[in-house]
């Protein structure tokens, strides 16, 4: 489940795990049960691991600058030969 924030007009912000279909109805506050509304705040990315933020951080970059992989030949007797047909009509050239 989410974890949503609620702000209390007295005793302040307090967050609560509700499913999606519920999260916009007011909580109550846990202090003075007042019925509070719920507030829009920033990702919680400072309670991910730090191994998470990296891939999160990883996977953003790669959707707009993904890396070029640039491939050689091997240098130069370990380029692979070309084997000849000899009696297959179909494969010449392999």
């Amino acid at each position: 489940m989410p974890l949503y924030e609620y702000e209390c007009s007295d005793h302040g912000v307090f967050e609560v795990r509700r499913s999606l279909a519920e999260s916009a109805q007011p909580d109550a506050c846990p202090v003075c049960g007042r019925a509070s509304p719920r507030i829009v705040s920033a990702p919680a990315f400072r309670r991910l691991a730090r191994s998470q933020v990296h891939a999160l951080d990883r996977n953003e970059r790669s959707r707009y600058e993904p890396k070029v992989v640039h491939t050689s030949a091997p240098p130069g007797d370990a380029r692979p030969q070309l084997r000849r047909a000899g009696g297959y009509p179909w494969a010449i050239g392999h």
